[in-house]
């Protein structure tokens, strides 16, 4: 019975996790401003993104999931910034 509970909470820590960038995302994209993002910050989010995907590969798939969508998220806001900045 615990591990069934467990495995929600992850599911729900990986599901918030990957919605964190989701408002700055539509911010950057919505008002075209990306001069207060830090590159380096972004940069760090991608690589931790690719290390926790590797990671959960051995048998966590919520947490591929949600670091691939941060991953795909982190990428959309390097992208923006490096067009906008």
């Amino acid at each position: 019975m615990v591990e069934p509970v467990w495995n929600l909470v992850g599911a729900a820590a990986a599901l918030l996790s990957a919605l964190t960038l989701t408002p700055q995302v539509w911010k950057a994209f919505r008002t075209k401003h990306t001069r207060d993002l830090s590159f380096a910050t972004l940069a760090l989010i991608v690589t931790s993104n690719v290390l926790w995907i590797l990671h959960g590969v051995r048998g966590d798939i919520a947490l591929v999931y949600a670091n691939v969508f941060l991953f795909v998220c982190g990428n959309a806001l390097m992208g923006l910034k490096l067009k906008y900045d």
